[in-house]
């Protein structure tokens, strides 16, 4: 009895073990995780926040020619308007009068256009670009400074494919009222094929209190001083003209 129970506890271990065995070579492997998903278009990577991505449609700059230059100067929101904007480029650029065409002049790549904004007069409050990429090396880094010396960092990132190609209209405009815009930086390290369509919102008497702006409208507290000079200057004429009749008078 004893034998023939380890006999049979023996055949059921062997069973058990080819299960086990047979189990094991049956089992499916474990789906693959899935990919990452992609990076937003754009995200702000550091920075107080001050700005967020999207801009608005606004005034063209205009861009002044220059041929194989480092630096130039343009103007907005009319052309042959005085200049307030100065750029500087890493590398020579041939620039196109008008608000297009920032091209490299040479073999080396341009990888950073900045925009400083020089007049506190004609603030902004958005910007926005265009262009085409040499390559699509990811992401287009966009650094604001705004009118208090802070920065913060935007990552554009584009649809991947070999250049040189278009970018649609990529931008950021003001998250927090009051906020200005004092300098842009854009850099892409796989380079800049051509630049063209910069665009910023300027500053209205209402997201910008308290700047006096070129062709501005007064500020409401503006507006009741005025008024209440206009009312004090009337006042007086009138106290004057009764004065003047009552002399005539007596």
């Amino acid at each position: 009895m004893r034998m023939f129970n380890g006999r049979l506890l023996a055949a059921a271990a062997v069973g058990g073990s080819m299960y086990l065995i047979a189990s094991a070579a049956g089992a499916k492997a474990p789906p693959p995780p899935p990919p990452p998903p992609p990076p937003p278009p754009c995200a702000s990577v550091s920075g107080p926040n001050n700005f967020q991505c999207g801009g608005v449609k606004g005034a063209h700059i205009f861009l002044d020619d220059g041929k194989d230059v480092t630096a130039t100067t343009a103007e907005y929101p009319k052309a042959n308007d005085a200049d307030n904007v100065d750029l500087t480029f890493n590398t020579g650029a041939n620039v196109a009068d008008g608000f297009a065409n920032i091209k490299p002049a040479g073999t080396a790549l341009l990888t950073d256009i900045t925009f400083n904004f020089t007049d506190p007069s004609d603030p902004v409050t958005g910007f926005l670009f265009r262009g085409q990429l040499n390559d699509n090396t990811d992401p287009i880094v966009v650094t604001v400074t705004d009118q208090h010396g802070a920065m913060q960092v935007f990552d554009y990132f584009v649809a991947g494919k070999k250049g040189p190609f278009d970018i649609g209209a990529l931008g950021f405009s003001q998250l927090i009222n009051g906020e200005t815009i004092d300098s842009v930086s854009l850099v892409t390290a796989g380079g800049w094929f051509e630049g063209k369509q910069y665009e910023v919102t300027p500053c209205t008497s209402t997201n910008c209190p308290g700047v006096v702006l070129h062709g501005g409208v007064p500020e409401p507290a503006t507006w009741a001083m005025m008024l209440l000079g206009a009312g004090l200057v009337g006042g007086g004429m009138r106290m004057v003209r009764r004065k003047g009749m009552a002399q005539t008078a007596a």
